[in-house]
């Protein structure tokens, strides 16, 4: 079995899924997840979790020292444009694995290796989203972010205060698909939430095991994720690899335990309900098409204003993210 790890920098203050987050990782004993942070955890720590207690001043002169040029990093936010350096940088903490990565902490993760463990003998790069992405760990792939291809190259995306998306489409798939590198893009049964509604919606439908329904919700149990859903009046599963919330933010109920519904602002514990056919009906929002409609043209507006508010740089890294089709990504949300 190859081992893998995940890259978790995380500043700021703990979203209120935090234990969920730790949850969904406890049920994945075979996955390491290094969490950097100078926050404190509450509660019995996972064995496959490992923490470093390093303020973000510790983190940014650690990579600063990988550099022979002056980085800017003031936030940590702008760390997301770091990740795909993460093997070069952080290669002396993850030499015992196989392939590392990164991953957002508003994921509920499946099972990782059922879905996982299938890519690995075949593919350098797994992903191309920032929410979870994985790495083969060897020289040619860690320093591929140095490599050409990318809108901008890392030392400008390095040393500029501004945000530029280089772990996703503008940055290091490029370059991935510039150096032909064998690659898994597009990683299938991953449930990643439209911003364009405030109900939970799936991107991404080209890809295989992705599919939107009239009435659906999502469930984990046990270790397993499922897209519950009603299709020809018959109630079925489908397992997931992981849910990515995307800019919403569920509040766990105190009582959630093993069980629990994922629902667009709340996690409530199943067996506080009857029945999962009966979460079907509870979470529905769309009562009639004027209120669909409504949305469609209050996120149209809203990245308008976006496209035509950012600076000229940021405008165009948002046009290849939002408006180019590179082999399709993100056409949903158009």
């Amino acid at each position: 079995m190859k081992k893998i790890i995940f890259i978790v920098p995380y500043y700021g203050n703990w979203p209120p899924y935090f234990n969920i987050w730790i949850k969904t990782i406890k049920s994945n004993p075979y996955v390491d997840f290094l969490l950097m942070s100078d926050l404190k955890i509450d509660g019995i720590i996972p064995s496959n979790l490992k923490i470093l207690s390093w303020t973000f001043e510790k983190l940014v002169n650690y990579i600063q020292e990988k550099f022979d040029f002056k980085i800017c990093l003031d936030k940590p936010y702008k760390l997301c444009d770091f990740r795909p350096a993460y093997g070069y940088i952080f290669n002396e903490l993850i030499s015992d694995y196989e392939f590392w990565g990164h991953c957002d902490m508003d994921c509920v993760f499946g099972d990782l290796r059922k879905f996982l463990d299938a890519y690995l003998e075949k593919y350098d790069a797994i992903g191309s989203y920032g929410h979870l992405s994985l790495y083969r760990n060897c020289v040619n792939v860690n320093k591929c972010f140095k490599k050409e291809g990318s809108i901008y190259s890392y030392r400008d995306v390095f040393s500029n205060k501004e945000f530029y998306a280089f772990d996703e489409v503008s940055g290091i798939k490029r370059i991935l698909l510039n150096q032909k590198l064998n690659c898994k893009f597009d990683i299938e049964y991953m449930a990643d939430i439209s911003t364009k509604h405030k109900s939970f919606q799936l991107l991404h439908l080209e890809v295989e095991g992705i599919k939107n329904y009239k009435k659906q919700i999502f469930l984990w149990d046990e270790g397993k994720l499922f897209q519950c859903y009603l299709e020809n009046k018959t109630l079925k599963y489908k397992e997931l690899l992981y849910l990515h919330y995307q800019k919403k933010i569920p509040i766990p109920d105190a009582n959630v335990r093993n069980n629990f519904y994922i629902l667009f602002n709340k996690i409530l514990p199943r067996e506080n309900f009857e029945s999962d056919m009966y979460m079907l009906t509870y979470d529905q929002i769309y009562k009639n098409k004027i209120f669909k409609f409504m949305e469609n043209v209050i996120w149209i507006i809203k990245k308008l204003i976006q496209i035509f508010g950012e600076e000229k740089k940021q405008r165009k890294i948002y046009n290849n993210k939002r408006f180019v089709s590179l082999e399709k990504i993100y056409k949903e949300d158009l």
